[in-house]
C-alpha cells in the first residue's frame, strides 16, 4: 500500500491509470486534446467537490463566486472563438485541439456554469443576461469549431506530402495521422476528393521510402561498375514495395519493379 498524495480511492486511482493508458495509444494531436480535457475534469471535479461541502447555505459569498466564475468563462469562451474566427479567416495553422477545445468549452459552460447561475441569489436580470449572452454565443461556436477542425485536418494533410520521412517510426506516424484524418471526415462526410488524393499521395510516398532507397543504393552500384550488387539490391527494392505497400493499400497489387 502505498501512501496517497489524493483523496481518490482504488477505484478511482484505476480508472484515471486505463484513461491514461488510452490516451498513450493516441497520435499526438488526438492525445493532445484527450489530456486536455482529463486534466480539464480534474480540476472541475475538485471544483465541484469543494461546491458539495459549500451547499450547506452557510456561505452565501460562494454564489457570489459562481456568478463571477460564470462569467468570467463566458468571456474566455469569446475571447477564444475570436481568435479562431481570425485565424481561419487568415489560413493560419490550425491545430486539432483548438477546434475541440472551444466547442468543449461551450459545453461545459451550459453543462456547468448555467445552471449554477440559476442558483445564485442575484436577480432574475444577471440571470437572464447570463443565459442570453451565452445562447447568441453558442451560435457561433459550433460552426466555427466545425470549420477548424476540418482545416486543421485539412492542413494536417497537406503537410504530411513534404513530412520528413528518417525510418519505418516516421512511415508509422504518417500512416496514424492520416488513418485519423480520414476517420474523421468520412465520419462527418466532409471528406473532399481533392483531400482524398492528397491522402493517397501521401500513403503512396510513405510506402516507396524504404524501396526508393535501395533503387538509390542500385543506381549508385550500376555508376560503380558492380552489376550483381545493383541486381541484388533492385529484387530487395520489389520485396520492400510488396510489403510497404500491403500495409499502405491492404488488398491492392503493388508497383511491379520487375518490369
Amino acid at each position: 500500500m502505498f501512501k496517497r498524495l489524493s483523496n481518490f480511492d482504488d477505484g478511482q486511482l484505476r480508472s484515471c491509470l486505463n484513461r491514461i493508458k488510452g490516451i498513450s495509444s493516441l497520435g499526438d494531436e488526438a492525445a493532445l486534446i484527450e489530456v486536455d480535457k482529463f486534466i480539464y475534469e480534474i480540476l472541475q471535479s475538485g471544483l465541484m467537490a469543494f461546491d458539495d461541502d459549500s451547499d450547506d447555505g452557510s456561505d452565501d459569498n460562494l454564489d457570489i463566486v459562481h456568478q463571477e466564475m460564470g462569467f468570467e468563462e463566458l468571456e474566455l469562451l469569446k475571447e477564444n472563438l475570436a481568435v479562431l474566427s481570425r485565424k481561419i479567416a487568415c489560413k493560419e495553422r490550425i491545430h486539432l485541439f483548438e477546434g475541440q477545445n472551444l466547442r468543449y468549452s461551450a459545453d461545459y459552460i451550459e453543462k456547468t456554469w448555467c445552471s449554477k447561475i440559476a442558483r445564485t441569489i442575484y436577480t432574475r436580470i444577471d440571470q437572464t443576461q447570463f443565459n442570453t449572452e451565452f445562447e447568441e454565443i453558442k451560435k457561433r461556436v459550433y460552426p466555427v469549431a466545425d470549420e477548424a477542425e476540418f482545416l486543421a485536418y485539412a492542413q494536417l494533410i497537406e503537410e504530411t506530402q513534404s513530412q520528413a520521412i528518417f525510418n519505418t517510426s516516421s512511415v508509422q506516424s504518417i500512416y496514424r495521422q492520416l488513418n485519423e484524418a480520414t476517420a474523421h471526415l468520412e465520419s462527418h462526410g466532409i471528406l473532399t476528393d481533392d483531400l482524398r488524393q492528397k491522402i493517397r499521395q501521401s500513403r503512396e510516398r510513405a510506402a516507396w521510402h524504404r524501396a526508393k532507397k535501395k533503387l538509390s543504393e542500385a543506381e549508385v552500384a550500376i555508376a560503380g561498375g558492380t552489376s550483381a550488387k545493383a541486381e541484388k539490391l533492385k529484387r530487395e527494392a520489389a520485396v520492400l514495395i510488396a510489403q510497404d505497400w500491403s500495409v499502405a493499400f491492404p488488398g491492392e497489387t503493388p508497383p511491379d519493379l520487375q518490369t
